[in-house]
Parts: C-alpha cells; sequence; structure tokens
C-alpha cells in the first residue's frame, strides 16, 4: 500500500481531498476525514451564533468557543 505524501489539506479543493481520501494510500484517512468534519461543523455553529447575536446573549461567547475548535482541528 503506498502512502500518501504530506500536504496541507485545508488548502486543496474539497473534490481534490475527496480524490485522495478514496485513493488507495494510508492518508489522509479517517482522522483527516473527522478533523474536516469537525471544522465544518465549527463553521456552522459560529454562523448560527452570528446570526442568533440579537436574541443570544452569549452568542459572542459561543462564536469564540467554534472558531476555536476550528482552528486546533483545521491543522
Amino acid at each position: 500500500m503506498k502512502t500518501a505524501e504530506p500536504s496541507a489539506f485545508s488548502s486543496q479543493t474539497v473534490a481534490d481531498f475527496c480524490e485522495r481520501v478514496a485513493a488507495r494510500t494510508s492518508a489522509p484517512g479517517g482522522g483527516s476525514v473527522a478533523a474536516i468534519v469537525a471544522g465544518f461543523a465549527a463553521s456552522l455553529a459560529a454562523q448560527t451564533a452570528r446570526f442568533s447575536a440579537d436574541h443570544w446573549e452569549d452568542a459572542a461567547g459561543a462564536v469564540a468557543q467554534a472558531e476555536a475548535l476550528r482552528a486546533r482541528v483545521l491543522p
């Protein structure tokens, strides 16, 4: 089994990343996919909190937590 060359997955297109995941290589694998999914989830949480700021007093804190999670998982 061939291993993938290291690369910055966050700078790839979604299509390119999917191609690399589907390839017969050991990486990227489940961990990389989970990190991308967690990054998307954090992005959606931040977006939702920003739209809720007028009605939710803790929205800014939720945005900060979501952005911190996204910053941790994507690299």
